[in-house]
């Protein structure tokens, strides 16, 4: 079975470039000797540029009409990840695509399905989704939410983790000690509670405790993230590092005790908390979204209110004063957990999925 893979969202040649990394997951571990990907078509890298961003788009749906009209006999599928204007401005193809008995798949990943449930006209948006033949979304809070707004047939949808962690990467190292080491790694935006994070170290060197802080990332608000680093007085506490590798961002996590994620969005699943746990890092998160589906209470991590610097520092103390028996379990826990979001069984079942139809 031949597949016709597409993406908005897909890494440049460059080695640090993890811009749709979950899409390029997917592509390298999804062909075998049952599936094969036959065509490609792809936005490589991200840019800034509005009016490069605009010919991308424009180049991208040229081509993917192309490939539909001239190369149909080349792929049975065609599998769209990301559900932006590239699809809709392909809906007009679908009839023709049933003509010739293929099978469409859209692939949402979070805020492209946000979109569809946020957006006040609906039309087209809920005749993508009937004339699709398979909706994948990226966690169960997702399915939820899809099938509350729009009247779907449930065998249609299909719950895959975005490409799953790669344990390959992701590694858990064996630790003859534990220290005081806290981790943040997300984009540097207001919604991703880098704001809260700094907070924490505040109030975790108020209270006097002995603390060392990683934050991993890029983002608009990197300016505001090192004046408010500035104005606490944590230079000492807190370091921040950026352009770092899948590999360098493991290695990270492996040397430290606790993962922080303090979101206050929607988040699909956060990939990032899950890649920490596979290093054997319980993880403090925000009651919200998708992390619930993961993070267990008091077992691989802990759960707290959003926008609440005070329990998550509370927790960090918590974790900080179990015996190395109490920690080792919570490492285990959360070991245990990201096996179940390890990158070949989410994609060897996304696998299996695509066969059925």
């Amino acid at each position: 079975m031949n597949i016709y893979y597409i993406s908005n969202m897909f890494p440049s040649e460059t080695k640090n470039d993890n811009y749709g990394i979950f899409c390029k997951k997917v592509y390298d571990f999804l062909q075998d000797k049952t599936l094969k990907i036959s065509l490609l078509s792809v936005i490589r890298g991200k840019s800034f540029n509005r009016l490069y961003n605009l010919f991308r788009y424009l180049s991208l749906i040229i081509e993917i009409w192309f490939k539909i009209i001239f190369y149909n006999n080349k792929f049975d599928i065609i599998y769209f990840q990301y559900v932006w204007i590239h699809v809709f401005s392909i809906y007009p193809l679908f009839k023709y695509l049933k003509r010739k008995h293929k099978k469409i798949v859209i692939n949402f990943h979070g805020e492209d399905l946000l979109a569809f449930i946020e957006h006040p006209k609906k039309g087209l948006f809920n005749k993508i989704l009937t004339d699709s033949d398979l909706i994948i979304i990226p966690s169960n809070y997702y399915k939820t939410l899809l099938d509350s707004e729009y009247s779907i047939n449930k065998q249609k949808l299909f719950v895959s983790a975005s490409g799953g962690v790669d344990r390959n990467i992701f590694i858990h190292k064996e630790r003859s000690s534990y220290g005081h080491k806290i981790v943040f790694c997300s984009r540097f935006a207001e919604y991703k509670g880098w704001k809260d994070f700094v907070e924490t170290v505040f109030i975790l060197k108020k209270n006097q405790v002995n603390v060392e802080a990683i934050m991993i990332g890029y983002g608009e608000d990197m300016d505001l993230l090192q004046k408010q680093i500035k104005d606490y007085e944590l230079n000492d506490y807190i370091t921040v590092k950026t352009n770092l590798s899948h590999e360098q961002i493991a290695s990270e996590y492996a040397e430290s005790d606790l993962f922080l994620f303090p979101t206050i969005a929607n988040e699909s699943l956060g990939l990032v908390a899950l890649e920490a746990m596979s290093c054997g890092v319980p993880v403090i998160g925000s009651n919200i979204a998708a992390l619930p589906e993961y993070i267990h209470n008091g077992e691989n991590g802990f759960l707290v209110d959003i926008h609440s610097p005070e329990q998550l520092a509370e927790k960090v103390e918590e974790y900080f004063a179990f015996n190395d028996e109490m920690k080792a379990i919570f490492v285990k826990n959360a070991l245990k957990t990201a096996s179940f979001y390890e990158t070949n069984w989410v994609v060897s079942e996304l696998r299996k999925k695509l066969l059925t139809i």
